[in-house]
């Protein structure tokens, strides 16, 4: 009907995908401190240690930055994947979980400095939106799979689940 439509660029903060611009071929053979462990279920994503320096530097905070070439791009705001992977640095790194809220409210504020109004949707990780400061930090939120897709595309979520991202969605 010819109405603006606002449009998010997804950003996959959780993992480095080495199909993606910022890859480094010598990745695959030195690899940086901050790239952890391969994700088996998706063939060429990478676990990264979310609190690196140098990590972070990829996602946001300068000109070079992806958050700052979507911006320019004209971008009204970013979907953030895998927000989730705190999960698996827990037993690495106990602050994994306040890492990941910092991670977020930090480029929300940075990107909004740069585009105001620019809005920040990660998906999943609805466990963060305990932190009153990740949900200042943050403009909506998408869930993946919340009635299916657990065990199978074709079979329910146990009740119990739902219930607790439901109770967690509610914040």
């Amino acid at each position: 009907d010819g109405r603006r439509r606002i449009v998010l660029a997804y950003i996959n903060i959780g993992e480095a995908e080495d199909y993606r611009s910022y890859w480094q071929k010598s990745w695959s053979t030195k690899r940086p401190e901050w790239l952890g462990a391969s994700n088996e279920h998706w063939k060429g994503d990478h676990r990264v240690r979310h609190w690196h320096p140098d990590w972070r530097a990829i996602v946001f905070g300068s000109a070079r930055s992806l958050t700052a070439k979507l911006i320019r791009s004209g971008f009204d705001g970013a979907y953030l994947d895998r927000v989730d992977v705190y999960q698996f640095w827990c037993a690495e790194r106990p602050s994994a979980f306040d890492d990941m809220v910092d991670f977020v409210t930090d480029l929300s504020a940075w990107a909004k400095a740069q585009k105001p109004g620019f809005l920040v949707l990660p998906q999943n990780g609805e466990e963060l939106l305990q932190s009153e400061r990740y949900r200042a930090a943050i403009d909506g939120l998408g869930k993946e799979d919340l009635l299916f897709g657990d065990r199978g595309n074709d079979t329910a979520n146990y009740d119990t689940r739902v219930e607790r991202s439901l109770e967690l969605l509610a914040y």
